[in-house]
C-alpha cells in the first residue's frame, strides 16, 4: 500500500470485511506486534520514522478500535471527565481552572455526539447494564478526541450509529482535522454520499492489496 495525507486531511479506507482495512490502520498507527509474519515497508510522520514515533511521540497517535472498551461500572461523565484530564494543556485560554476547562470539554463533545442525557448512567458492557450500544460508541468516539492526537485512526468508527449521527460524526471529524490540522484514517464499511463527500482522500483494498488511492473526486 501506498499514500500520503497532508495537515488537515481526511482519508477514507474501503474494503469489504477481511480486505484489510483494519490491517491497514493498525499498521499506520504502529500497532503491528500482533503481525506474526512481521511488517515490511516504510511509515512516516511528517519525516519522523515510525520506530522514533513509537518511542518518543505514540500518545500523537491514536487508534480507536471497532470494539468499545471501557470501564463498564463508571458513568459516562466520569470516563469522559478522565479522559479529558489526562490530555490537559498547561496553558489554558483565559488561564481557567482545571474543572472548567473539564466541564467545558466534557460539555462540548457530549452536545455533539448526543450524550448529555447520559451522564450519570452506567457506560456498561455485555455483562453490565449500562447505556445502548450506539451511546457507548460514541463515548469511544469522544474519548479519542480528547486524547488530542495528530493521526487518528478510526475503525469502523460508525458502527451502531444511525445515519444522521454518523453524518455528524463524519462532519465533527472534518472540523477537529481542519482546526487542528490533524490526519484521520478512518474505516467505513457503508459510506453514505454526504458522509464520502466530507473526505479529501479515498484508498480502496481488496484482498490485502490496494487498488486505489487519490482524492475522492
Amino acid at each position: 500500500c501506498n499514500g500520503l495525507a497532508q495537515p488537515g486531511e481526511m482519508v477514507l479506507v474501503l474494503g469489504r470485511p477481511s480486505a484489510g482495512c483494519s490491517s491497514f490502520l493498525k499498521v499506520t498507527a504502529g500497532i503491528i506486534d500482533q503481525f506474526a509474519g512481521g511488517t515490511t515497508g516504510e511509515v512516516t510522520y511528517d519525516g519522523i520514522p515510525q520506530r522514533a514515533m513509537m518511542k518518543h511521540f505514540k500518545s500523537d497517535i491514536i487508534y480507536n478500535g471497532e470494539l468499545d472498551v471501557h470501564f463498564p461500572y463508571l458513568t459516562v461523565q466520569q470516563t469522559l471527565d478522565f479522559a479529558i484530564s489526562c490530555k490537559i494543556p498547561a496553558k489554558r485560554v483565559d488561564n481557567i481552572s482545571r474543572e472548567d476547562y473539564i466541564a467545558s470539554k466534557r460539555e462540548l463533545y457530549a452536545k455533539i455526539f448526543g450524550l448529555v442525557h447520559t451522564y450519570q448512567t452506567k457506560v456498561g458492557n455485555d455483562f453490565v447494564k449500562g447505556i445502548s450500544g450506539g451511546e457507548r460508541k460514541r463515548v469511544s468516539i469522544a474519548e479519542a478526541l480528547a486524547a488530542n492526537g495528530s493521526v487518528y485512526c478510526w475503525d469502523n468508527a460508525t458502527r451502531g450509529l444511525d445515519a444522521s449521527t454518523a453524518l455528524e460524526y463524519a462532519r465533527a471529524i472534518r472540523m477537529m482535522t481542519h482546526s487542528l490540522e490533524s490526519v484521520a484514517f478512518i474505516t467505513i464499511y457503508q459510506a453514505s454520499e454526504s458522509i464520502y463527500e466530507t473526505f479529501d482522500k479515498v484508498t480502496v483494498l481488496h484482498s490485502g492489496r490496494q487498488i486505489y488511492f487519490g482524492r475522492i473526486g
